[in-house]
Parts: structure tokens; C-alpha cells; sequence
């Protein structure tokens, strides 16, 4: 008896594995090939960008927020999430991301997730259900679909279904950044009667610095502090420019308010506010302990507190924080919106959240669609294009403009941080601007020149061993050229150790002379003018 329940067993382990192997979804060779060299620095975990050329967001498959950057494209990374970097070894270690029959889910099978460094980073939204469990979105227990509402737009809504059967719903995740204001809105909408309690908690911690050599957000000197704002019902996360801790010590414990915060620090920094639409019922302020030492005395993280279906109230913590809010659900559905904002003082960040709680989420989302709408009615498409073909190609003119710094006119390769694509490329930009020019947007793509020409390199000596492995001499003159990568401030990006690359540099003189066809005639002989130096380096 025993042997044969074992047979069975075995049969069945079989059987399941033949069914998992067979399943549609992981027919694709795609699931199975090795991308070890696209996640040298870490895969990512975004399945889209959000933007409007100051605050760039990454978006998980489960609507978790991976990367929060501002005031530009290329930096600051105000969020701490990471996946694991295996360097050099990335090749020798193919397992960078859980896919295909790695993963534990066919959620997980289907798009992939990296392994991060420390699970549990970032930010994200999740459900404590009746019988006491809590779900994070994220988890191998949901089912994840997704679309933009519009198809045009720039609201992504994801679905999520969650597969335990013992506590079945749904949720829907509509998740955008305004275009206006610097501004992320995340409209949860939970749709289960097992659902008791919903909770949301980040792990931000302001940055004020580029990050090691591939600008990866794990350093020691990113977060300050974060405190609760009773007035306001807001959590903020904040890095002063001068970081004396002293300043805020004697008010520990104290009400603060975001004029005092200001009246602390003067100079300003990078502040990070995070609150609901709505008051929230329970808020928790807690030590963030995912590879870093904490002290028993420190307040819990809201991601550990909330696991009991309940968060503590702690006010403030000095240092990394993880930090939450929980709202109570009543009846079977529930909407919360989640509205997170970045700016350079209190009073900015908070005013944000304020003005985004006055006009409402609905005013909110009609607004993006009609500020969005502007630009969707002026791309240019061929009439002969198919319906997809059309769809396809109008989503990748309009996230241009999600990776376009609308102060410098550079547009980021990719908004991704893992891999380190968050930076203007020269090769990539020519091209960017062909696009541009043909979907009818030749302004965009002449101040995307004009961008090159600010940062084409003037000086006409310079020196690096890693020349001399290029087949250079070890002084080598890269005046005229471009570094490989450029941040989009125009500071050279993570790779200037090479002293050219001659893609970079033909293809931009291809550029030059190519946008010209787009250049009305009689403004030519100026344009000729304008880029007459950049033309003769």
C-alpha cells in the first residue's frame, strides 16, 4: 500500500510537470534563452516607464514601483530596490531571473522577475485578507494582466487576480505620473469579499548622488529621515542638502509639520511625500532592515508590522525607512488611491499631494488623458500602417517623450536603472530623431541636436589606460567626438573611459545632415550656422 502511494505520487509529480512544460505560455523560446549579458548590472523588473520628462517611474508586472527618479531621466533614484548584479559573471550564472520552469508561478514564468538583492524593496500595495493572511502585490499568489486606458494614453492599468482559492478577488492597479506636476497617482481598486484591510508601504530613500559605476541605488549615504505629518496624514522621506541630524533631534517626538522641516532646513534637499486621497486608518514608520543593521530599539518595518494585519503609529525614524499607511475595507469592493510626489523642499512635495487631493483622482486621470491627447493628435503615421502597426508605433513616438529631459532636450536610451540604459546615447539618439522628424515632431529632434552640440567634447587631449587596450595611444585626442553615454544633464555618463565610439560619432554627423531635410528652407542658412562648429570638430 505504502509502495503503490508512492508510485501514484511520483505519477502525479510527472504528470504536472509534463502539463507545466506543455502550457501555451512557455512555448516561447524567448522564456528560455540566456540574457545573462543584458543583466550584467542587475535585470529589471519593469514592464513599462512612466514619465513626463522630471519624474521617471519603473512598473513591475504586479504594479510594484522598481525605480523612482527625479528631477531628471538619468537621476536621482529616490527608491531603494535592487536586483541581484552578477558583473563579469553574468554569463557563467544564467540564473539572473526567475522564467520559464525556474519561476514559482506561471505568473513568474511568463514574464520573469530578477532575484533581488534583498526581496521586498521598493514599493508596492498589498491585501490583508479575513482569515489573516497578507498578500503583497508581487507575489507568486497573483495573475497579472495589463493594458493602457487609452490604448494611447498614459494610464496603465494592470489586473490582478489573485490565484488562492481560499481568498479569491481581484484588484485593478491604474498607475500614471502627471504631467503637470511631478506627480505618481495609483488608483487601487479591490474587488473580494475576503479582503479586509489594504496596505502600501515604500522603501524611498532620497538621493543626491550619480551611484557607483553603474548608478545602482544601494549606497550607504542615500535617506536621512523620514516622519509622519499628522496635519497633513502624509509620510515624507527626506534628504536635506546639509545633512545635520542634530537640527531635527530636539523635535523628535514632537508634531512636525512641513514648515518646520523647512524652517530646520533651509537649504532645501530632496523630499519624497507619500499619502492616500483619504486619510488613512493606521501608519507606521520603521527601520528599513533588508541588508542593513538595525537595533531592536528601531520601530519595525511596515512591511514586517503590517503582517499582523495592524501598523504601530511610529512618527519617525532617523536613517533607511520602511514606511506605510493602511486603509480599512468595507464592503466588497474599495477604492484607494495612493499619490506619491517628489520635490526640492517640504512645502513643495506636500503642496503636491494637497493640490492632487483637491481636484480628486478622476480630475486627475481626465487631465493627463487631455495634456497627453495634445501630443498623441500631432504624431504623424503612413495611412497604409495597419491598425497594430499604428498602435505599436505611436506608443514607442510617445515613450520619447517619457525619456525626454524637457530641460536639456536629451532623451534617455531606455528609463530603465537595471540594466543602466538611463542615459542619452548618441547612436541611440540619431535614430530617436529620425523617428521624431518623420512622426512630426522636427522641433523636438532639433533640440535633441542642439543637446549634442552643448556636449560634444571640446578639449583636445585626455589619457586612460583603457585606450591603450582599444588600440590607442595611451594620449589620445577625442576632440570633436562624443562620450559613449551622456547623462542627461550633460555630464559624461558611466562609460568615459572609452575615448570613442565611432558609431556614436558617424552616426550623429549622419544625423545632422539628415535632419536638415526637415528644416523649412528658409531657416536653413541658420541652421547651417548654428551647427557649423559641431560640423567642423
Amino acid at each position: 500500500m505504502k509502495k503503490a502511494f508512492w508510485v501514484f505520487g511520483i505519477m502525479v509529480l510527472i504528470m504536472a510537470g509534463n502539463l507545466k512544460a506543455k502550457h501555451p505560455a512557455l512555448d516561447d523560446p524567448l522564456l528560455k534563452a540566456d540574457f545573462g549579458s543584458e543583466s550584467a548590472a542587475g535585470g529589471t523588473n519593469a514592464v513599462t516607464g512612466l514619465g513626463n520628462g522630471r519624474l521617471s517611474v519603473g512598473v513591475s508586472p504586479w504594479s510594484e514601483i522598481v525605480y523612482f527618479r527625479w528631477p531628471r531621466p538619468s537621476y536621482y533614484d529616490h527608491l531603494r530596490y535592487i536586483t541581484i548584479d552578477y558583473g563579469l559573471l553574468s554569463g557563467l550564472n544564467p540564473r539572473d531571473v526567475r522564467y520559464s520552469d525556474d519561476a514559482p508561478s506561471l505568473d513568474w514564468q511568463r514574464y520573469g522577475r530578477p532575484y533581488e538583492k534583498y526581496p521586498g524593496l521598493g514599493a508596492r500595495g498589498g491585501i490583508y485578507f479575513k482569515d489573516g493572511t497578507l498578500n503583497w502585490f508581487g507575489d507568486p499568489s497573483w495573475i497579472s494582466s495589463r493594458a493602457y486606458d487609452p490604448d494611447w494614453g498614459p494610464v496603465l492599468c494592470t489586473t490582478l487576480q489573485h490565484a488562492a482559492a481560499e481568498n479569491p478577488g481581484h484588484a485593478r492597479v491604474c498607475q500614471w505620473v502627471d504631467w503637470e506636476y511631478d506627480l505618481l497617482v495609483q488608483d487601487f481598486t479591490v474587488d473580494s469579499e475576503s479582503a479586509e484591510k489594504f496596505f502600501y508601504y515604500g522603501t524611498f530613500d532620497p538621493y543626491n548622488s550619480y551611484g557607483n559605476y553603474w548608478g545602482m541605488p544601494d549606497p550607504k549615504a542615500a535617506g536621512f529621515a523620514t516622519v509622519y505629518l499628522p496635519s497633513k496624514k502624509i509620510i515624507l522621506y527626506f534628504l536635506p542638502e546639509l545633512k545635520d541630524a542634530n537640527r531635527l533631534k530636539p523635535y523628535l517626538g514632537k508634531e512636525f509639520t512641513p514648515e518646520l522641516i523647512d524652517q530646520l532646513f533651509p537649504e532645501g534637499g530632496y523630499f519624497v511625500a507619500m499619502g492616500l486621497s483619504s486619510d488613512p486608518d493606521e501608519f507606521q514608520i520603521g527601520a528599513d532592515f533588508r541588508g542593513r543593521m538595525v537595533k531592536k530599539s528601531d520601530p519595525l518595518a511596515a512591511s514586517e508590522d503590517a503582517k499582523d494585519g495592524k501598523l504601530s503609529g511610529s512618527q519617525y525614524f532617523l536613517g533607511q525607512a520602511d514606511a506605510g499607511l493602511l486603509k480599512k475595507i468595507s464592503g466588497k469592493e474599495a477604492n484607494i488611491t495612493v499619490l506619491i510626489s517628489a520635490g526640492k523642499s517640504a512645502r513643495d512635495a506636500v503642496a503636491i499631494i494637497d493640490q492632487a487631493r483637491f481636484l480628486g483622482g478622476d480630475l486627475l486621470r481626465k487631465k493627463v488623458i487631455t495634456d497627453w491627447q495634445k501630443m498623441v493628435k500631432r504624431v504623424n503615421l503612413p495611412e497604409q500602417a495597419t491598425p497594430e502597426e499604428k498602435r505599436v508605433a505611436r506608443r514607442n513616438i510617445l515613450n520619447l517623450f517619457v525619456g525626454r529631459d524637457r530641460e536639456s532636450g536629451a532623451i534617455v536610451a531606455s528609463v530603465s536603472r537595471q540594466p543602466a540604459y538611463h542615459f542619452d546615447w548618441p547612436r541611440d539618439g540619431s535614430f530617436f530623431d529620425l523617428s521624431l522628424d518623420l512622426a512630426g515632431f522636427s522641433e523636438i529632434a532639433l533640440s535633441h541636436l542642439d543637446f549634442y552640440r552643448r556636449t560634444q567634447r571640446k578639449e583636445e587631449r585626455a589619457s586612460g589606460i583603457a585606450w591603450v587596450l582599444g588600440g590607442k595611444s595611451v594620449i589620445y585626442s577625442p576632440k570633436g567626438h562624443w562620450y559613449s553615454n551622456i547623462y542627461t544633464d550633460g555630464s559624461p555618463g558611466k562609460l568615459k573611459i572609452i575615448p570613442v565610439e565611432i558609431d556614436e560619432t558617424a552616426l550623429l554627423l549622419w544625423d545632422l545632415w539628415r535632419h536638415e531635410q526637415f528644416v523649412p528652407p528658409s531657416e536653413r542658412p541658420e541652421y547651417q550656422r548654428q551647427f557649423l562648429e559641431m560640423l567642423t570638430l
